[in-house]
């Protein structure tokens, strides 16, 4: 069998299995024609499929008169091909203002000529010119209108495939394997056809179909495994959400990026794609820009932009689990920033101020129970205290005993040196009882220059010991005031509880009178209401 007999034998069986397949990529184009490019692919889809089904169906002999008719079946499907592939290769770079609806009616002056020239048969001689061979086993020529077609629909296709190829060219690694099988996919009809318009195989063959219905499945393996259409348009999805998106190879270089991207950033004029992500997110820890696995998100501060962004990586991997790149989603969260710190602030102003009203509370207490002069515990909270810590003595049974003491001569001093020499004299012996006085014990001042002594769980010997040391340190002391040194010393009387009084007026009362037999003794010493009822 000759190469010629074999080319005969598998040339409408090849048709037939490539019309299948563009129709039904017609039909999944069809479902997806959101996409970018979708439509004009319809249309490449459809023009190759009826190119290929007139030349499928065998023609019963035709006669001289009828001898175009192939020719003006198929016509319809060829000057719809080229204009397809510029509209599609438009689409699908991005250039979709060159792809108005007036642009393309303008493409569309030339296949409404040529199908003019199709129908009427005045013209059949500008368009096919002569025949060669029998009228159903030969070729036409072709006119000048012929091959002024041929040259304007090469020149589309030359143009579309130049925009193809520069896509390519641009594109990071990431992003070319669809483009790569659209080059080698659509070069094949064009070459095909070359073949076909110079004679090169045998008369009544057009091989160009052949050539489409190889391409249909390059443009499968795009769509399928690479995802050359997507069911709904990036820019329905990734343009129109709030979220930036920056798509990074292996590199760091930012292949892809979607508007929000760039507002949040706030760089310079210039696009981000084609950048380093160094150079526009230098606030990102990970110089490369990509990730093994997924990351935990990062909160970055824009300054350019003075916003606070929620960023999080994620990896990019084919099937095999090697690593292409990474997304890198960045969250506005300035509002929720901006109000959470705004939130502490305040948070922090309120404990602020609640410490104040604290320590003010506390200050106003404080003034409420002490004795501004000598520091010690006034005569109120002396009242309160000892009625309490008497219940308390009565519960438990321990011993409780009180300390009156009285400064000797106070008047004296105040007549002979003034009122604040004895203010003075009543603070250095407040300072002194505070200094010599235990944790458990309170020191009050009674009023005036009289000051009493709570000593809880304190026995009768020891409270006089306690009092007899008090004294004799108060006498050694010397109080400085307007130059003059003043000495002066202090008389106390003792009561314990039971055995002076049950109740807080009667072990005052017992104290009072051993104070009062203190002084009668000469002063500057230490008196007990035990020892002053045994002495009576």
């Amino acid at each position: 069998m000759t190469i010629q007999s074999l080319l005969f034998a598998t040339y409408r069986p090849v048709l037939a299995g490539g019309i299948t397949l563009l129709l039904a990529l017609a039909l999944i184009a069809w479902r997806r024609r959101m996409a970018s490019g979708a439509i004009p692919l319809i249309a490449m889809f459809l023009g190759a499929g009826w190119w290929a089904l007139c030349y499928a169906v065998p023609l019963p002999e035709l006669d001289q008169a009828e001898r175009f008719l192939r020719f003006r079946l198929a016509f319809p499907g060829i000057v719809l091909v080229a204009p397809a592939i510029l509209v599609f290769s438009l689409e699908y770079t991005g250039r979709k203002n060159q792809a108005a609806w007036r642009f393309i009616a303008l493409l569309l002056i030339k296949p409404a000529i040529l199908l003019l020239a199709v129908s009427w048969a005045p013209l059949h001689d500008l368009l096919f010119g002569a025949w060669r061979g029998r009228p159903g086993d030969g070729y036409f020529k072709g006119g000048p209108l012929f091959w002024a077609h041929t040259l304007y629909d090469y020149m589309l296709i030359m143009i579309g495939y130049g925009l193809l190829v520069r896509h390519y060219l641009r594109e990071s690694p990431l992003y070319r394997r669809p483009v790569q099988l659209l080059l080698i996919g659509m070069a094949i009809p064009f070459v095909f056809n070359v073949i076909t318009v110079l004679h090169v195989i045998p008369p009544g063959i057009d091989i160009t179909p052949i050539g489409f219905a190889i391409c249909s499945v390059f443009v499968a393996t795009a769509v399928f495994k690479h995802g050359l259409l997507v069911p709904i348009a990036r820019e329905k999805i990734i343009e129109a959400i709030s979220d930036g998106v920056l798509v990074v190879d292996t590199s760091g270089c930012i292949v892809d990026s979607n508007p929000a991207a760039h507002d949040i950033l706030k760089g310079d004029a210039r696009p981000l794609r084609g950048r380093h992500l160094k150079e526009v997110l230098p606030q990102w820890t990970v110089a490369s820009g990509t990730c093994d696995g997924e990351n935990e998100r990062t909160e970055v501060f824009i300054a350019g932009s003075d916003k606070y962004v929620d960023l999080r990586p994620i990896s990019l991997k084919d099937a095999s689990g090697t690593l292409k790149g990474s997304v890198l989603v960045l969250r506005d969260i300035t509002t929720e920033k901006n109000t959470a710190m705004a939130l502490e602030q305040a948070n922090q102003q309120l404990r602020a101020q609640l410490f104040a009203i604290e320590s003010m509370q506390k200050l106003l207490r404080e003034q409420a129970i002490k004795d501004a002069l000598t520091g010690l515990f006034n005569r109120r909270y002396l009242e309160e205290t000892l009625q309490r810590e008497l219940r308390q003595a009565e519960r438990t049974g321990d011993p409780l005993a009180i300390v009156l003491i009285d400064i000797d001569y106070f008047k004296k001093i105040n007549d002979t040196h003034g009122h604040a020499c004895g203010d003075a004299v009543l603070q250095a012996l407040g300072a002194m009882l505070l200094q010599k006085s235990r944790a458990g014990d309170l020191a009050c001042r009674y009023g005036g220059e009289e000051f009493v002594i709570i000593l809880i769980g304190t026995s009768h010997q020891i409270a006089l010991q306690r009092a007899e040391q008090w004294r004799a340190e108060f006498a050694a002391l010397s109080c400085s005031c307007n130059g003059t040194d003043i000495s002066a010393t202090l008389s106390a009387g003792v009561a314990v509880f039971p055995d002076h009084g049950r109740e807080e007026g009667a072990l005052l009362k017992a104290a009072d009178d051993a104070l009062y037999a203190a002084k009668a003794a000469g002063r500057n010493n230490v008196k007990s209401a035990i020892a002053e009822n045994l002495a009576a």
